[in-house]
């Protein structure tokens, strides 16, 4: 029989209840006559690694008490083998893993890419594998020195009970699906054995010892790695959280040969991720294809970063439900320029929906024209977000609320307060005195305060008026117009999209007749028909400015040039797009910003459509009334409504499928 090492993988050869040095790591080697005695017994006992166990055990009773009552006293016995001062007893001492990580990570930028090497995620894998897997040793060969690694010092005791407390394991009995109790852990000769048990009394044994087919991980670490990945963390945050509870970090090589799979051994994680999303994108289309109602979806794009981003990512969403139902991934090298990937990205969300046949009545999208000339291709329904189009109103208008005045504007003696005169120059003050016989001073101030007196404006200080001194159309900011016609146009795209009327020309004539009201005439109320409610009961009787004045022409000047018929074509549905904002922060959760996730980018992205879908329309638990306070300043809602909790399925039949039971 071929010879080959003690015990089954690397963690077997190490004592750690020994003494040891901080930051130091030790490698404890067998000598080739004991494994091959050990081999020969293990063939006459029956060929169980626990019956040899026993009979040692029940062999060497004796001899065990005497080490455990010499270790009591403090005593060496005289057949041991005093240890070195240094706290090894082996010169050959593996570095921390921390400090190779940290040689290993020094050039790297990429999470997912910390060596720049040009090979495959899966042909390292495999180097790793091929490193870990137990090789027999030739007769007459030397024993080769096998770094420990740094991954299998969680087994000590008190590590394993903080490593197994990290996340909760569910029970792999099929159709159970209850969580387990915190583990009974028992040790025998550095074989750590975990004993799982659910409320419904199934019992599950993990052995550190044992491989899980032949995955080059054990079940639990690679429990680990999955919901380390599933919460959206990178090796940097996992290696600092382990660090920060004492636990020895994994190696980095193991963490992506995990993560990325090897070929022809086990599936990578990136892999299950995407092929069960797959998976759950093809149920969503079967049912889109057997309902009938109009499919209407939200798009909008997410860059990794806010600056020429590489990766764009277009969800599809839809409207009925608010579930994702695509999601297109492109990088600025496919689409040529980070300034074409929302582009680019919609057009093949559009055709790989329709060659799967999903046909699409109306897209929602953010005020991007260029979006507009694809869905105008396809012939389909092009409506936009209600919310960019005001915010783009408002924003133009707050130009014209904050114009100051001028000297071209007004003369000197329709001054309303001395910051109005302060916008004349020193001549022209000084003309006005001498016309009307005040004493001419060489200081502006002095003759601004002359001015004032002679017209009899209020005293007050020079650097203190109000909001509306100083500017063009004082009214504007007086009452606030921007504001109310921003609610003005939300109220006529509802009034709009609740009548079903899609013409534009009568939604652009409710916006219109602002203008009038606020100006106090009514008239236009008259000839609305009667489905078509006038707003002069929001608006009031109360006139804002005069009706024709400065004020009210340029008003009416604005609306005719920023709100048109071929402009508001777009909102006669009232569509808003907040949904797809909403689901970028879930992404945020998944795939952090200005991180280059080269190799788990799409695995990232699918678990954060995943979550959304299975949490997206939970049921309200409780709703708690409003408590009564007496502030003004931040009104709350009427009633807070308490969801039920969040489920995570998704990761527990995404685990299923790395690990088949």
């Amino acid at each position: 029989m071929a010879s080959r090492r003690w015990g089954i993988y690397p963690s077997d050869r190490v004592d750690y209840h020994a003494r040891r040095q901080p930051g130091r790591a030790q490698v404890i080697r067998i000598p080739d006559d004991i494994t091959v005695r050990y081999d020969q017994l293990r063939v006459a006992l029956g060929g169980s690694h626990a019956v040899v166990i026993r009979w040692l055990m029940d062999g060497m009773a004796g001899r065990i008490d005497a080490l455990l009552t010499a270790r009591s006293q403090r005593v060496v016995p005289p057949d041991d083998v005093p240890m070195d001062p240094s706290g090894t007893d082996d010169p050959d001492v593996v570095p921390d893993s921390q400090d190779v990580v940290g040689q290993d990570r020094a050039t790297g930028l990429d999470e997912d890419n910390p060596v720049d090497d040009g090979v495959e995620s899966d042909q390292e894998a495999i180097e790793v594998d091929d490193e870990l897997r137990e090789v027999p040793l030739q007769e007459g060969d030397d024993e080769p020195h096998v770094p420990l690694p740094a991954e299998y010092g969680l087994w000590a005791r008190s590590k394993i009970m903080e490593f197994c407390s990290l996340f909760r394991v569910r029970c792999p009995r099929d159709g159970c699906m209850l969580y387990c109790l915190p583990p009974i852990v028992t040790e025998l000769l550095q074989i750590w054995q975990l004993k799982f048990q659910c409320d419904d009394g199934h019992t599950t044994i993990f052995i550190t010892g044992e491989m899980e087919r032949d995955r080059g991980s054990p079940y639990v670490t690679g429990q680990l790695y999955h919901a380390a990945l599933c919460a959206g963390l990178s090796y940097t945050s996992v290696s600092s959280m382990l660090a920060a509870i004492r636990v020895h970090v994994p190696t980095e090589a193991h963490w992506y040969a995990f993560q990325s799979g090897a070929r022809g051994r086990h599936i990578g994680w990136c892999a299950a991720v995407l092929s069960y999303w797959d998976a759950q994108k093809a149920s969503l289309h079967a049912a889109i294809r057997e309902s009938e109602e109009p499919l209407v979806v939200y798009v909008d794009c997410r860059w990794d970063s806010s600056r020429n981003g590489y990766h764009g990512t277009v969800p599809f969403i839809n409207a009925a439900d608010d579930r994702v139902i695509e999601m297109v991934t492109m990088t600025r090298v496919e689409a040529q320029s980070s300034w074409n990937i929302e582009t680019r990205a919609v057009e093949r969300g559009i055709s790989s929906l329709l060659e799967k046949g999903i046909a699409i009545s109306e897209i929602i999208h953010d005020d991007n024209r260029a979006v507009d000339s694809i869905i105008d291709r396809y012939e389909i329904l092009n409506q936009k977000d209600l919310w960019h189009k005001c915010k783009n109103i408002i924003e133009n208008f707050k130009i014209l609320q904050d114009a100051k005045v001028t000297a071209a504007d007004r003369s000197i003696v329709d001054a309303r307060s001395r910051v109005e005169l302060a916008v004349f120059t020193n001549d022209m003050l000084k003309q006005y005195c001498r016309s009307q016989q005040l004493p001419v001073s060489s200081t502006k101030v002095t003759l601004i305060n002359r001015i004032a007196e002679h017209l009899g404006l209020a005293a007050e200080e020079y650097h203190t008026v109000e909001r509306s001194r100083g500017l063009k159309y004082p009214e504007l900011a007086a009452h606030d117009i921007a504001y109310k016609l921003k609610s003005w146009i939300y109220t006529c795209c509802r009034r709009a999209k609740t009548r079903g009327d899609s013409r534009p020309e009568l939604l652009v004539f409710d916006i219109y007749t602002a203008a009038q009201h606020w100006a106090g005439d009514h008239s236009d109320c008259r000839i609305l028909p009667g489905d078509r409610p006038c707003g002069r009961r929001q608006f009031g009787d109360g006139a804002r400015f005069p009706h024709g004045g400065a004020t009210h022409l340029a008003v009416q000047k604005f609306l005719e040039e920023h709100v048109t018929a071929t402009k508001m074509t777009f909102y006669t549905r009232a569509r808003e797009n907040y949904m797809s904002e909403t689901f970028h922060s879930v992404i945020n959760k998944f795939a952090t910003k200005r991180i280059h996730w080269e190799r788990s980018h799409e695995a990232r992205l699918a678990c954060a459509a995943l979550d959304w879908n299975e949490n997206i329309r939970r049921e309200v638990a409780a709703v708690y009334p409003r408590r009564v306070n007496n502030s003004s300043v931040r009104r709350r809602p009427a009633n807070t409504r308490v969801l039920v909790r969040r489920t995570t399925r998704w990761k527990d039949d995404i685990r299923r499928i790395i690990f088949p039971e």
